[in-house]
């Protein structure tokens, strides 16, 4: 498969994943997995314009240089953290096969699930009623689980594995907010 055939696979499995349908991706080869990771740095994109959005008007709580780089680094660890926390449960319940597909199609999983948040922020770039945030916020929120959910499952094809990789990876990212929000980021 070359470079660009791997490239619109990845982002139609991408678009397939943000309107809830099963991805599609199984057996991706060596350049598909490599291209999947493209989605980082378009995902980092997206989020620098959801912390825009929160900021939006607002005195900084540090330095613009000191938040770029807490919330740099923190995506990082959490990137590489569920990716290893992932491998390792993959190698302890004999599933090590399934890396390639559930790396590729966790990538554009994290792509499709910034999509859905930029989608978000794009509403509160405009005055709403007082009810109307909290229930996007909520919707986008569900939304994005629902998508990890959806990859996850299909992937790993074990519904109390997929629940448990959810669960890590949805706690991993509160703590890494968390953390970030303490630091300054």
């Amino acid at each position: 498969m070359t470079r660009r055939a791997a490239l619109a696979q990845g982002l139609a499995e991408t678009v397939r994943l943000v309107f809830g349908l099963v991805p599609r991706l199984t057996a991706p080869g060596p350049a598909a997995i490599r291209l999947s990771f493209l989605a980082a740095p378009l995902c980092l994109g997206l989020l620098a314009f959801s912390r825009w959005v929160d900021l939006r008007g607002a005195p900084l709580p540090a330095p613009v240089w000191h938040m770029v780089l807490v919330q740099a680094l923190l995506f990082a660890i959490g990137w590489a953290g569920f990716l290893l926390l992932a491998h390792e449960v993959l190698r302890r319940t004999g599933r090590l096969v399934i890396w390639p597909a559930l790396l590729t199609v966790w990538n554009w999983c994290n792509l499709a699930q910034a999509l859905v948040q930029f989608a978000a922020d794009q509403s509160r770039l405009v005055p709403l009623p007082t009810l109307l945030p909290p229930i996007i916020l909520l919707v986008t929120v569900f939304w994005q689980i629902w998508i990890e959910w959806r990859a996850l499952r299909h992937v790993l094809t074990s519904l109390l594995l997929a629940a448990g990789l959810l669960a890590a990876d949805v706690a991993l990212g509160i703590f890494l907010q968390s953390l970030a929000t303490t630091l300054g980021g």
